[in-house]
């Protein structure tokens, strides 16, 4: 199987000074291509004896597709592509076992995903807005480990694909992302930390339009519900709240759909869309209830009610249905 692996391994300046005794665990594997982001000529010199080096102009600015073409006219042989960010400190089980899923799921991006207990606050945080803006449940946005089939790196040709964003255009290109659990616990060092740091700052600059397509359907119903209450004069009773809640939901998730059906919609199964549709139904229709209590029982300013209530339901109802879903048959 070894031959079938393509391992790439990203060389830049915070591991010059390691890189060359980190690439002797993959001692067993023939095909190894280095993403050259360094300046260190003497380094890339001697490294080159031995390895193939693809020279990287700028941090950033390599489209995987890039990669993937040069790949598909020098690789027609393998099966699978690993991409390790972090070779000295990867297990050589985990770099395998992601490689092996690359050449199981032949149609899915593989990312190799740390123990629970060991994934980050921000990360934590950072799936949360996976789950909203997308509908879709990544447990760790920064994989040291990520795998793809030659099938796949052949469908990335089309895609442009920018790391780190690239889990959002896949996403949206109907890309299935498959997780593996990995027991590579990575250190904590400045190195990793501005890595991290870099990538979840990437991502997150990337989110403010996904934001946006949530936050104007949520405020245009606001709106509405404000209008229909104060200037249709409804009755302030449970029932009318209620039923206010509801038509100003049911507009939220009308506007929604045709703003986000592209990045959350368009990849999901009927089922899942289902239980997205259902919780933001459910949500108006609870919602009421609780409105009502803040408004008249608590005196509290109407609109600071409703965005009070619905702030705290959204975050129930993630942590309720974060896991809830249904498989999807294509994938894996």
């Amino acid at each position: 199987m070894n031959d079938e692996i393509l391992m790439i391994i990203p060389l830049n300046k915070n591991n010059e000074l390691i890189i060359e005794d980190a690439l002797k665990k993959l001692n067993a594997f023939s095909n190894v291509l280095i993403l050259n982001y360094s300046n260190n000529t003497k380094l890339i010199t001697k490294l080159k004896q031995d390895y193939t080096i693809l020279n990287i102009e700028k941090v950033g600015e390599k489209h995987l597709k890039e990669v993937s073409q040069y790949i598909l006219d020098n690789y027609q042989d393998i099966k699978a592509i690993t991409i390790i960010n972090n070779l000295n400190e990867a297990d050589l089980e985990d770099i395998i076992n992601t490689s092996k899923s690359a050449i199981e799921n032949k149609d899915s991006f593989i990312m190799g995903v740390k123990d629970k207990a060991f994934i980050s606050p921000i990360n934590k945080f950072t799936s949360f807005l996976y789950k909203c803006f997308f509908n879709y449940n990544i447990y760790d946005s920064y994989s040291g480990i990520n795998a793809f089939s030659l099938d796949l790196a052949k469908k990335l040709i089309n895609i442009n694909i920018v790391s780190p964003n690239s889990l959002i255009t896949l996403i949206e290109n109907n890309i299935n992302i498959k997780e593996v659990n990995i027991k590579t616990i990575y250190k904590k060092n400045k190195n990793n930390n501005d890595n991290i740091f870099n990538t979840i700052k990437a991502i997150y600059n990337s989110f403010y339009k996904y934001f946006l397509k949530l936050f104007i359907p949520y405020i245009i119903s606001l709106l509405i519900f404000l209008i229909i209450f104060y200037y249709i004069n409804y009755p302030n009773d449970l029932i009318s709240l209620f039923m206010i809640n509801i038509i100003s939901g049911i507009i939220n998730i009308i506007i929604n759909i045709a703003m986000n059906y592209i990045n959350i919609y368009r990849h999901s199964n009927l089922g899942n869309n289902f239980i997205y549709v259902f919780k933001k139904l459910l949500k108006a229709f609870i919602g009421g209830f609780f409105i009502y209590i803040l408004y008249n029982l608590l005196d509290l300013n109407l609109l600071l009610s409703k965005i009070i209530i619905d702030i705290i339901l959204t975050i129930i109802f993630y942590l309720i249905f974060k896991n809830v879903g249904f498989k999807d048959e294509k994938k894996n």
